[in-house]
């Protein structure tokens, strides 16, 4: 059976189509990400992000021509999200980049400089949500402009700010931040 006569069983109930229908997208979905996301976790979650919107979608969803087409459809745009999301945050680490190129001020240790830029980095390849809350706060803005601009609650922040600070505190005296 192709993929569109599977999901025609599915919408009509057949519980075995479903799961032949979602095994066959899972299966082609990681090889059609994979050859466009070279990273193979980040295939994984664009892979499963697309079965998720077809999964909350496909019995609701009027198809006229393929089913198929739809689904792939459904994966390129994740894929495309991801690709732009991954650009985003590939030009703030350019401005990384940008301030190590700085000059360092008189007062500055050096190697503290490097190794806070080292340890952001990490925990920024973990969690970017936990850096970013940090740079705002050291751009100047205040609280409620960090909550406004990352939609969260003044709690929420506070508990980032508690949990980055950690971290960095973690990784400049232990030298590593993955625990």
């Amino acid at each position: 059976m192709d993929i569109n006569e599977l999901y025609n069983n599915a919408r009509q109930g057949d519980e075995a189509s479903e799961r032949r229908l979602f095994v066959l997208l899972s299966e082609r979905f990681a090889e059609f990400a994979h050859r466009r996301v070279w990273n193979e976790q980040d295939a994984r979650d664009v892979v499963q992000e697309a079965l998720l919107t077809i999964t909350r979608e496909y019995r609701s969803l009027k198809v006229e021509t393929s089913f198929a087409a739809w689904a792939y459809k459904v994966l390129d745009n994740r894929i495309l999200a991801y690709i732009k999301s991954k650009r985003v945050r590939d030009g703030r680490m350019a401005g990384d980049a940008a301030l190590e190129r700085m000059p360092a001020r008189p007062d500055e240790n050096p190697t503290l400089r490097t190794r806070l830029l080292e340890c952001l980095r990490k925990i920024h390849r973990r969690s970017p949500r936990h850096v970013r809350v940090l740079n705002l706060r050291y751009q100047g803005y205040t609280t409620e402009e960090i909550c406004e601009r990352m939609k969260i609650s003044r709690n929420a922040l506070y508990i980032l700010m508690c949990r980055v600070r950690a971290m960095l505190d973690m990784c400049l005296n232990a030298g590593d931040d993955d625990e």
